[in-house]
């Protein structure tokens, strides 16, 4: 598995910026969980995006720190059974769709969510988010 981290604004209105993705090596494999977080100047608003095994949620606060602790509460075993409920919907409507692997998808969403809390946390705990 690689763990990629981009810091650079997606464009003028972004203050905070930072996309982590971990994915295959394999060049054959497309196996992924990104988790993306911004801020927003206009709005003040801090999104977060989670994507990654047919799974996508998006959450959003006011400020860094809250969002932060509410990805470190989110526990890979709540992240595994929504995966599986999504893919158990896909299924019907995509039967043809390429099965995971559970244990990448702790084991992805898990570096993902440890490289984003490295990354930001000090940021968020010093308040100048």
């Amino acid at each position: 598995m690689k763990v990629t981290i981009d810091r650079k604004p997606r464009g003028p209105e972004e203050g905070v910026a930072l996309w982590v993705n971990a994915e295959s090596e394999a060049e054959s494999m497309i196996t992924f969980f990104r988790i993306d977080v911004w801020s927003e100047k206009i709005s003040g608003k801090y999104p977060m995006r989670l994507d990654g095994f047919h799974f996508v949620r998006r959450w959003e606060d006011d400020e860094l720190l809250p969002l932060l602790l509410s990805l470190d509460s989110l526990d890979s075993r709540e992240v595994l059974e929504m995966t599986r409920q999504t893919e158990a919907e896909g299924r019907e409507l995509f039967p043809a769709r390429k099965e995971f692997s559970e244990l990448d998808v702790v084991e992805y969403f898990e570096a993902a969510k440890e490289a984003v809390l490295k990354e930001l946390g000090p940021l968020a705990a010093s308040g100048t988010s």
